[in-house]
């Protein structure tokens, strides 16, 4: 039995905080690129986020407005 896309997400509406950060973390691991490839990508981002932040062209996020929206139930 082939399980669609739209009933995948609503069986992981359904899963507890915890298991849906367990349901993440393995659904990026099984797509992330090796360390080696990913770094230097991840370095160049960094370094773009934070001159963007120190030029005043974005403004950060204060961390518990993040995780507030993150916890908010999705439509």
């Amino acid at each position: 039995m082939s399980v669609t896309l739209e009933e995948l997400k609503q069986i992981a509406d359904r899963l507890s905080e915890s298991e849906r950060v367990e349901l993440v973390r393995h659904l990026l691991e099984s797509i992330e690129m090796p360390e080696e490839h990913s770094a230097p990508a991840w370095q160049l981002l960094a370094e773009t986020r934070l001159a963007e932040i120190q030029g005043g062209s974005v403004v950060g996020v204060p961390a518990e407005i993040v995780f507030a929206r993150m916890r908010r139930p999705r439509s």
